[in-house]
């Protein structure tokens, strides 16, 4: 018995006993006088074709039509409404709105697609100008009334 608890003997290439002559051999390994390639005379050098086509052989399939596309400025609206609540409050609002409002007009006239992106930049334009708005208006209300002192005042009477 062998010290090798899996059973591999050293002598024996890849672990296992080599086949006789003319028997299939392991993991694809070339028997003894076979080639291991193929015949070297048949091959052609890289970047040659070989000298006849195939019998049934596909055209070229190239690339598939395209439609028209997305709009770029409907993308661009998209992206500036979503910064415009997130990042950079007026100035993407405001893109978000103009680049929204004249992509609609270019979509009308290319039948190119991207309506939905437009549109979608518009509403978080328009949400992120009014959001920003009524934080102006709240923010001057808040001092306004802690200014003057003035505002409802709550009282509180202890009965003890």
């Amino acid at each position: 018995m062998s010290s090798d608890p899996y059973g591999i003997r050293p002598s024996e290439p890849h672990g296992g006993p080599t086949p006789p002559s003319g028997q299939p051999s392991y993991y694809g390994e070339p028997t003894s006088g076979q080639q291991p390639y193929g015949d070297p005379a048949t091959h052609q050098p890289y970047g040659q074709h070989p000298q006849q086509p195939y019998p049934y052989a596909q055209p070229g399939y190239g690339y598939a039509p395209t439609g028209p596309g997305t709009d770029g400025l409907a993308i661009g609206a998209l992206v500036s409404g979503i910064l415009g609540l997130t990042v950079v409050p007026l100035l993407a609002s405001v893109v978000a709105l103009v680049l929204g409002i004249m992509s609609l007009g270019r979509i009308r006239q290319s039948g190119q697609e991207g309506r939905g992106m437009a549109i979608t930049g518009i509403v978080l334009g328009a949400a992120g100008v009014a959001l920003l708005l009524l934080a102006i208006v709240g923010l001057i209300l808040l001092f306004g009334f802690a200014s003057t002192g003035s505002g409802p005042v709550v009282e509180f009477h202890s009965t003890i």
